[in-house]
């Protein structure tokens, strides 16, 4: 019975230990935006709809569901810039929108990282892989007869290796993945409102 406790906490320890051997590092293609950059509220406030998709450069399919699941969470990101800008409202209907946003996050990333990343697990973290992932978005945006088109992308750049653990309070590569991805997103929503798309 200890024993198989004792088992169960080393395992623990020992995944925990292996998860810091991971950190992410920002490729910082794209300046990191303040928040003073990212509010511009408006009045009155510009009604926005999205519509977002996921495409796979790799040319690999992914099942509808996962295809819907992708979408809705890309659309969610969008519309967290959005409403962290302060100068619209969300709309869920085509017909109430002042702007519409036709958007696609393109999934770069290679699969070949995954096996790496597998080999680096079963040595322990001694076989040091990396993998890039990219946030990369295109959108046009229709204001009237007006249609704009962006093209926004960073990355960064999560690398697995025993001494990566000295890193991992400072540069986890789940918070280095989540600020690149809201990042990218604000860099989109300032970008139109530069052009004017929102005022």
């Amino acid at each position: 019975m200890r024993s198989g406790r004792f088992l169960t906490i080393a395992a623990l320890l020992l995944a925990v230990f292996m998860l810091q051997g991971c950190a992410g590092f920002r490729s910082n293609r794209l300046p990191q935006l303040t928040a003073e950059q990212i509010h511009f509220s408006s009045t009155p406030k510009t009604r926005v709809f999205s519509r977002w998709n996921l495409v796979i450069a790799s040319g690999k399919t992914i099942s509808d569901n996962a295809r819907v699941a992708s979408s809705a969470i890309i659309k969610k990101n969008f519309e967290t810039a959005i409403n962290a800008s302060g100068c619209c409202v969300i709309v869920e209907r085509l017909d109430q929108a002042d702007v519409v946003v036709d958007g696609t996050r393109i999934n770069e990333n290679n699969p070949a990282a995954l096996a790496a990343a597998m080999l680096t697990g079963l040595s322990l973290y001694t076989i040091p892989s990396w993998m890039t992932d990219t946030v990369h978005l295109t959108a046009t945006a229709k204001k009237g007869d007006k249609t704009t088109s962006y093209d926004v992308s960073d990355s960064m750049v999560m690398v697995q290796w025993l001494p990566m653990a000295l890193m991992f309070p400072f540069s986890g590569p789940f918070e280095t993945e989540k600020s690149v991805t809201a990042n990218t997103f604000s860099t989109l929503v300032v970008q139109m409102n530069n052009d004017g798309v929102f005022k």
